[in-house]
């Protein structure tokens, strides 16, 4: 496995990381509850560098990379020739740029919305979360993943809390969403004194994956 290429952000470790361990992530929350990709049209609204997107587009989604921040697809096209023997983007596969709390589609055009591991970059949850309930087609579905914690940024504290698990299903239902499908995981932590007195939620959780449904 190679480090850091010379002239790409990063090593192929990160690339499969996301082209492979999120992709897979990806199509086992959705087969959990009896979805696949197939005949769906996908957004994936806050995709950095458009990995995840690629890696779904090449197993047959017909997709579009959103982020804040555009999507430069010529360091993707360059991470995916490098990385993975991808020649050409796929034509499944397009990105444009949003605005934080605006998703440029009509309403009820879209059967899965993703937002994976970018909740540390979600500055107003509920305004997004508004927007991808409107551009769902009822009975459509946001896929999402949310890492609740950063590293902690001292020995004897916890670790930074980005969002608490319960915040976020209020977040996600005050948007209209319902929640159909939550998994939850948490590493083992031995608690000295001072981490005992904080909630558990705040030590011992480490992500969600969850699936909501637009209701009508």
């Amino acid at each position: 496995m190679s480090g850091p290429h010379p002239d790409l952000p990063m090593s192929e470790a990160w690339w499969r990381k996301r082209f492979e361990g999120d992709v897979a992530g990806v199509i086992s929350a959705l087969a959990a509850c009896g979805l696949t990709l197939e005949g769906s049209r996908v957004i994936d609204v806050a995709c950095a560098y458009g990995v995840l997107a690629l890696g779904l587009a090449q197993r047959g989604a017909d997709i579009t990379a959103y982020d804040v921040d555009g999507v430069n697809t010529v360091t993707l096209a360059a991470l995916a020739e490098e990385f993975a023997g991808i020649g050409e983007l796929p034509a499944s596969l397009t990105a444009s740029h949003r605005n934080p709390t605006e998703i440029p589609l009509p309403d009820a055009s879209v059967d899965i919305a993703l937002h994976w591991d970018q909740m540390d970059r979600l500055e107003e949850p509920v305004a997004l979360f508004s927007e991808i309930a409107r551009v769902l087609r009822p009975q459509r579905h946001l896929v999402m993943r949310a890492k609740l914690h950063q590293p902690a940024v001292a020995q004897d504290a916890p670790p930074r809390t980005v969002m608490a698990l319960d915040e976020l299903q209020r977040c996600v239902q005050a948007a209209g969403l319902r929640l159909a499908w939550v998994d939850v995981t948490a590493s083992p932590r031995h608690l000295d004194a001072d981490l005992e007195r904080f909630p558990l939620s705040r030590t011992a959780l480490d992500e969600v994956t969850i699936v909501a449904v637009r209701g009508d």
